[in-house]
């Protein structure tokens, strides 16, 4: 359209019939000598929806075009109706034609000439505002800025060729004025950052060459494998939670504050609702107290503000961490689901330097949280069934293989459950198969688990570091040392000696190791007193080799979840549970009793004064296949035969049952059968002189030794035992 209303002004021959038509009606009558600059305009739209991505907006850019080219027809007849304009008669007006002599008389007659030009100057500048999608202090900002003429500093030499590829003349500024909106300026700062940035490497890459070589990076430090490709995101399907889109019910949050009001005064608590946050699962409404009320006299009236509610439980926070308030967490109606895609798209996810970065959930505030299990550094996890504790565990594990190569992190699952860990066999981060028999499970743990961690402290120790970062940074250098060797270090005896004692050492980067244990209370149940001592000595001193644990279980009783366990791993995430006991024993504090289920979860890390109250995030069954599926594709496990060759316990040591071939657990058993077998006399009170020991203590002994068929049995107090 404006090509062809262009050739109707300068080729009207070529135009036929429609063009005279267009140029005598347009140009003559409706519009006068404005008509010459309507291609103009038209051409300006037609390149904005081809470039300038106006095809969102292009009625409200369509209607500030028009409002332009109507300031400008008004414009024109403002200045040319005093030469062509006679009194009386508008249709004959050469500037804005009969449209813009309507207008102009129009707005003369209530404004004036001044205030004409005031109202066409405001249209112009808002039109330009909403077109390019800027601000009026943008733009002024946007006129006043150049890097023209300004000194350049010593320390900013390296920007000096960016500086002048990004100076702007004087017909630049113009368009820089407005086109160069919020979004195209971020893109404009991003490039120029990427050219200075290009530059220094560069330049440090031909100055620096050697330094880098024997000083690795950090984050290059562990050895990916050759060829292996990270997940994409676009195996979690697209995020289409309901929380991110701002969708609040103010309405009900006001009748809820005011019937909170009316609980709290029909008790005679003077008490007034400050704020309301809105969360994923519950609303927090932060409470006031008056002058004299005690906090314990708001906590004692939960159930009769969950009545007034009519909600199953409520649960207060008292006080706010970092308020001087008190929150009631009131159920939400719906509780809207947080992905795991939405945490790794909203946060610093893929920033962070740890591999072991876990996405865990949103906040009542919708701040995320990201888990850290290497500052943790162990994790105990507890709560019912159908909670959401086997979804934390998978969030948990893709979150690490979303950023992680399998040399870098190496995962030892046991699930004697057989079901919600098998999914991940054959991925080429494990260690072995899933493993299901908690037998075996338990020698794991015990025979290759522990040796593991000795074998990297003799490893550290013969490195002379401390833990896992500091050897694996310092391996790296020695082998960078020795892949960049000159013909001179290769003649050197003293060189060649120490390459041959690393080739002989097999020096290489330890891979973090996550042991992860679906129930805990199946393995306690067939040996406890091993799998105790084994998680405690793990939890006390592994964290330096990189070995962490992350435990869970569905029933957080005092005989699974021991207090040598609950002191070792100060870590906790709780879901829903069933009783107040539960929630004591795992969180040492009730409260989770009262969560909703379906991800509503405690979160309470190391050194935390109180636990975090947060949605988890939530993956369905497809995701987690899509992204196991990606991985066995990529890369085949390399398992460790000695954990597949493990040979399971055969029960509990510590319990019950009775065997003749059984080794004594007591230190003093085979000092007292020397005892008895020289003295050939035995009795309790004996042995208490004998070995200094108490009574109990003596009294077992003795149980043992006639077990073992050392002496007989007792026959009453007159007559000793015999020695057999």
């Amino acid at each position: 359209m404006a090509i062809f209303i262009f050739l109707t002004h300068y080729a009207p021959n070529t135009t036929g019939f429609l063009g005279f038509w267009v140029v005598s009606v347009w140009g003559k009558k409706l519009f006068g000598r404005a008509v010459v600059y309507l291609p103009l305009f038209l051409g300006c739209f037609s390149l904005g929806m081809l470039f300038y991505e106006f095809r969102r907006r292009w009625a409200s850019v369509l209607i500030c075009l028009w409002a332009l080219f109507l300031s400008l027809v008004v414009l024109l007849e403002m200045y040319k109706s005093s030469l062509f304009l006679k009194p009386g008669l508008v249709i004959q007006s050469k500037g804005g034609g009969v449209v813009g002599g309507f207008l102009w008389k129009s707005l003369e007659s209530l404004v004036g000439k001044s205030g004409v030009l005031l109202f066409l100057s405001g249209v112009f500048l808002i039109s330009l505002i909403f077109i390019f999608e800027t601000s009026f202090v943008r733009m002024l900002v946007n006129l006043f800025k150049t890097n023209v003429g300004k000194p350049v500093k010593e320390s900013d030499k390296e920007d000096v060729v960016a500086q002048k590829e990004d100076a702007v003349s004087w017909w630049q500024k113009f368009i820089y004025l407005f086109f160069y909106t919020k979004r195209s300026d971020k893109l404009r700062m991003k490039k120029r950052a990427n050219k200075v940035n290009k530059r220094k490497s560069q330049k440090s890459k031909q100055t620096d060459e050697k330094k880098v070589a024997l000083k690795p990076n950090k984050s290059e430090v562990v050895a990916s494998n050759e060829g292996y490709v990270l997940p994409d995101i676009s195996l979690l399907d697209e995020s289409n939670s309901e929380f991110f889109k701002g969708k609040v019910n103010v309405q009900e949050r006001k009748e809820v504050s005011i019937l909170l009001e009316e609980t709290f005064a029909s008790f005679n608590v003077d008490a007034k609702v400050i704020n309301v946050t809105t969360g994923p699962s519950v609303t927090r409404y932060e409470l006031q107290p008056g002058v004299g009320v005690k906090i314990a006299k708001i906590v004692n009236l939960t159930k009769d503000i969950a009545l007034k509610l009519a909600v199953p439980h409520i649960r207060i926070e008292a006080p706010i961490p970092g308020k001087a308030l008190v929150g009631i967490e009131v159920p939400n109606q719906n509780i809207k689901t947080v992905t795991l895609r939405d945490i790794m798209e909203k946060t610093n996810f893929w920033d962070r330097k740890s591999k072991l970065v876990c996405a865990l959930g949103l906040t009542i505030t919708g701040e995320p949280v990201l888990m850290d299990i290497a500052k943790l550094p162990h994790v105990l996890i507890a709560g019912a069934t159908g909670s959401g504790k086997s979804v934390c565990v998978n969030s948990i594990i893709l979150s690490i293989l979303f950023r992680a190569t399998p040399d870098e992190v190496k995962f030892l699952m046991i699930d004697p459950k057989k079901v919600e860990l098998s999914i991940y066999n054959n991925i080429p981060h494990l260690l072995a198969p899933v493993v299901t028999d908690p037998h075996k499970a338990a020698a794991t743990l015990k025979q290759w688990a522990l040796l593991e961690m000795e074998r990297r402290y003799e490893a550290f120790s013969q490195q002379g570091v401390k833990n896992i970062e500091a050897y694996n940074l310092k391996i790296a250098e020695l082998l960078q040392k020795k892949r960049n060797k000159t013909k001179k270090e290769l003649k050197d005896p003293a060189f060649l000696e120490e390459v041959e004692k690393q080739e002989n050492e097999e020096l290489k980067p330890l891979p973090y190791i996550l042991v992860i244990i679906d129930e805990l209370a199946d393995l306690m149940m067939v040996a406890s007193q091993e799998v105790e001592n084994t998680i405690c000595r793990l939890a006390q001193m592994a964290r330096a080799t990189g070995i962490h644990l992350i435990i869970s279980t569905q029933r957080p009783s005092v005989n699974v979840i021991t207090g040598l366990i609950k002191a070792n791993i100060p870590s906790r995430i709780s879901f829903y549970l069933q009783s107040q006991i539960d929630s004591r024993t795992i969180l040492d504090m009730p409260g989770a009793e009262k969560l909703l289920g379906k991800g509503d979860m405690l979160y309470s890390p190391v050194g935390a004064f109180k636990p975090k109250r947060l949605q988890g995030v939530f993956m369905s069954e497809k995701e987690v296949s899509n992204v196991v599926d990606f991985l066995k594709r990529r890369a085949k496990p390399k398992y460790v035969e000695e954990i597949i060759q493990m040979e399971p316990i055969k029960g509990d040591e510590g319990g019950s049952g009775s065997s003749s071939n059984k080794q004594s657990d007591d230190d003093l058993f085979e000092e007292a059968k020397n005892i008895v077998m020289n003295t050939r006399y035995a009795s309790t009170s004996y042995l208490q002189r004998k070995l200094r020991i108490g009574y109990n203590r003596a009294a077992r002994i003795m149980d043992e030794l006639e077990e073992k068929g050392i002496i007989s049995q007792y026959a009453g107090e007159k007559r000793p035992r015999e020695v057999l």
